[in-house]
């Protein structure tokens, strides 16, 4: 007498033959990125990004000509696109820890730089909101100081000839 399997396994052509488990998905890869010069998908596990932050940081600890962040994903091989690298920093708070930190040592890199005068400041004052929160802090603090300003209108301040000779003349 045969025995009726189970409505959930898949009927067999043998009684010996066990019937195939589905595939299980690795849980800790996250995400396939598309490599730019191959067009394959290649999958990114959790070491990997693990990896990749390390090298990130190595990367802007040593590389005294990492000026600009994004430097990064044309000087590594394989290159990385922008995108998916965003797209991991959001998911991986390794990542994006040490995201955080190439930026500040950029930044301080290049606030340096600047002040030494090896770099124009101009240049480098314009952009160091990316690269530091005290920077993008005070370029808001300046903006609202401006709006405000512009809000009151213009200010002027009148002294009479009297009042500036009083505060020239020494007391005696």
């Amino acid at each position: 007498m045969k025995q009726k399997q189970s409505s959930l396994l898949p009927e067999t052509s043998h009684p010996n033959t066990k019937p195939k488990q589905p595939a299980t998905r690795r849980t800790d890869l996250m995400l396939d990125y598309e490599w730019a010069f191959s067009f394959r998908q290649i999958p990114v596990s959790q070491d990997y990004l693990k990896h990749l932050a390390c090298e990130l940081a190595y990367w802007a600890d040593t590389n005294e000509d990492a000026l600009v962040f994004s430097e990064f994903f044309h000087d590594r091989k394989p290159r990385i696109p922008k995108q998916s690298f965003y797209e991991w920093v959001k998911k991986n708070q390794f990542l994006a820890d040490a995201h955080k930190y190439a930026l500040e040592a950029i930044g301080n890199r290049r606030e340096k730089g600047a002040l030494k005068k090896k770099l124009d400041a101009n240049t480098v004052i314009k952009s160091m909101p990316i690269y530091s929160e005290e920077w993008k802090e005070l370029n808001e603090w300046y903006g609202k100081m401006k709006t405000e300003n512009e809000s009151h209108g213009d200010i002027h301040v009148h002294y009479s000839p009297t009042e500036i000779e009083d505060v020239q003349k020494p007391k005696t």
